[in-house]
């Protein structure tokens, strides 16, 4: 695959390069292996290497997976200049969507809960394009 991601977790005490379609699928296991640990670190930021950086040297997006093992959902958001996108999915029947990072909230959309494979599957498009994928909705919450 032509493009690799960074992620860091679990208050940045766990990171992980993602080459390939079998890191994608052990990097969910590490993050859901966590967020059983402690519900403060349910969510991710990830990065793709190969992109161009801004002026001050800093990455050009973000990405955002949270997780929720007890339920088996998780959520996904990707932002860059053009905007902030995430995947539509179905509505949490307790309202809110919210993943943690060393207990701080991280607010997701509403209808933001998609199945932990929906995640997988943005990711690997991801590593292939090096850009948003296709299928993500505009944020509007």
């Amino acid at each position: 695959m032509p493009y690799t991601l960074d992620a860091t977790f679990a208050a940045g005490s766990r990171k992980k390069q993602i080459e390939t379609e079998a890191d994608i699928e052990e990097f969910i296991s590490e993050l859901m292996d966590v967020a059983r640990e402690s519900s403060d670190h349910s969510v991710a930021w990830l990065c793709v290497n190969e992109r161009a950086k801004l002026p001050s040297g800093l990455v050009d997006h973000e990405i955002l997976v949270g997780v929720d093992p007890a339920r088996a959902v998780s959520g996904f958001i990707f932002a860059d200049r053009s905007g902030g996108y995430y995947a539509r999915g179905a509505h949490n029947p307790q309202g809110e969507v919210a993943y943690f990072s060393d207990g701080h909230h991280e607010e997701f959309p509403p209808d933001s809960e998609v199945p932990l494979s929906r995640v997988c599957d943005a990711l690997r498009e991801v590593l292939r394009t090096g850009e948003r994928p296709s299928d993500l909705v505009a944020d509007n919450w």
